[in-house]
């Protein structure tokens, strides 16, 4: 059976607790999801963003250990990897660290390639074969406001939004709601400018919460029909570094397929 050091790999994002959260957004729009948080080079936490939704300070200036998770579940390099499913599953985590007796990060087993060395046991297996999960959506037009409380309430990493005509448009995320504010947080304190907004970070003459979800989605996003195997989900998420799947029936999002549904899936034998 294969273990967390056949697993693991060294290609993760760490960051000191003093770092600017800004470092590691910038880290995260590049496909890096998840960050080690480390105190003198050793381990301390996870970077959990969204702590960030909740916050009410300009992520500009905020430090990392703002966005600590500490009792974040450790591997050795000998936990095995029914004990790594059950664990990344409990904790609700994507990735979790891998950490010598010495409190140094040895790498990251992270869900998506776990999920990949696990292949065979979704043989013959669908989306349709998943218990159904209903899948909220937001229009184009809807305030950043209500994006934000529901990436507050789910745990999901990204919400589809849909056309006037219901279609898929495109997909909003933590990452791109905090990114585009960082950059307008930059560029209003280089401004000068005064206040701050509900989101956290300063404004200048509009609400952020009130524009409208089409200004931080992206147009890109990784679907499957709820007829594909669950190896295609599989794919799709490792190919594309992402951690759902949204299902569509003739361009209209149906549900959604988390790494975390495919480790209960597991759990569940």
């Amino acid at each position: 059976m294969a273990t967390a050091a056949d697993l693991m790999r060294s290609d993760y994002v760490a960051v000191e607790e003093g770092d600017p959260i800004s470092d590691v957004l910038r880290l995260m729009q590049r496909g890096k999801t998840e960050a080690v948080i480390t105190k003198g080079g050793k381990y301390v936490g996870m970077f959990d963003k969204r702590a960030l939704l909740k916050s009410h300070v300009d992520p500009g200036e905020m430090k990392v250990r703002r966005s600590l998770i500490a009792n974040v579940p450790r591997l050795s390099r000998a936990t095995g990897t029914k004990e790594i499913v059950r664990l990344l599953y409990a904790s609700d985590m994507h990735v979790l660290p891998v950490v010598d007796k010495n409190e140094h990060v040895e790498g990251v087993v992270g869900a998506r390639h776990l999920l990949v060395s696990m292949l065979d046991d979704f043989k013959g297996m669908k989306v349709s074969d998943l218990a159904s999960r209903k899948v909220t959506v937001l229009q184009e037009t809807d305030e950043l406001g209500k994006l934000v409380n529901v990436l507050r309430e789910s745990r999901i990493g990204r919400v589809p939004i849909v056309d006037v005509t219901g279609r898929l448009s495109g997909v909003a995320s933590v990452v791109d709601l905090l990114s585009k504010f960082l950059l307008m947080s930059e560029r209003s304190s280089k401004g000068g400018s005064t206040g701050r907004g509900a989101l956290g970070g300063r404004r200048e003459h509009v609400d952020r919460n009130t524009l409208p979800v089409s200004n931080v989605m992206t147009r890109a996003v990784h679907t499957v029909p709820s007829s594909a195997a669950l190896s295609t989900v599989i794919d799709v998420m490792h190919r594309n570094h992402v951690s759902d799947v949204i299902i569509v029936e003739k361009d209209v999002p149906v549900g959604i397929v988390t790494t975390k549904d495919l480790l209960g899936l597991v759990l569940k034998g």
